[in-house]
């Protein structure tokens, strides 16, 4: 099996690009991290997501990943869109990937766009206040490539970084640019 963690922050595109990317390839599964975390959060600490501090977080995610590896087959190609909630202002951003687990994915890819089409997409979505400030949308992008950096230089896992601030048929084709180069024998198979 092999596992890519899609990361970024909200409404940077990852979501939408991933299933359209899935929805072209039947082989890659797909798994909504969001989704998937929720019952943990609420069953161990009574808690939606976004409420949860770092050491709770890495805890719901440790149990989650567990759960992704063990329902794994070999040669599956799994895809996670790693979902998380908004940060909240002067709280310390999340970490997603416990220690110990970076090495089970072989990519990260980051997603990336500006703020200001992050700013842009929220809006669209009705998330205002707060998580339409610039300078806040800034902070977590900072935050993000931090993370996905200090996991790549620690783990050796591989990074990738996906720019959303294009068409989004372009940015399906990007990201299937990457799956290729990094998982070519999936797509080698007649």
């Amino acid at each position: 099996m092999d596992i890519i963690y899609l990361g970024g922050v909200p409404e940077a595109g990852k979501t939408l690009t991933a299933k359209n990317l899935v929805s072209r390839f039947g082989f890659i599964k797909y798994i909504d991290g969001g989704q998937r975390k929720l019952p943990f959060a609420q069953a161990k600490y009574e808690k939606g997501l976004a409420v949860l501090n770092q050491f709770e977080s890495h805890v719901v995610n440790g149990l989650f990943l567990d759960e992704v590896i063990k329902e794994s087959s070999p040669g599956e190609l799994i895809l996670i869109d790693s979902h998380y909630t908004y940060p909240l202002k002067n709280r310390s951003f999340v970490n997603l990937i416990p220690e110990g687990f970076a090495d089970k994915f072989g990519l990260y890819i980051l997603v990336e766009a500006s703020s200001e089409i992050i700013s842009k997409r929220r809006d669209n979505e009705g998330k205002r206040g707060s998580k339409i400030d610039l300078g806040f949308i800034g902070q977590e992008l900072f935050e993000e490539r931090n993370e996905a950096r200090r996991l790549s230089s620690e783990s050796g896992i591989v990074l990738e970084v996906l720019d959303t601030d294009c068409d989004g048929a372009l940015a399906v084709d990007k990201l299937e640019s990457i799956f290729r180069k990094n998982f070519p024998d999936y797509f080698n198979v007649a």
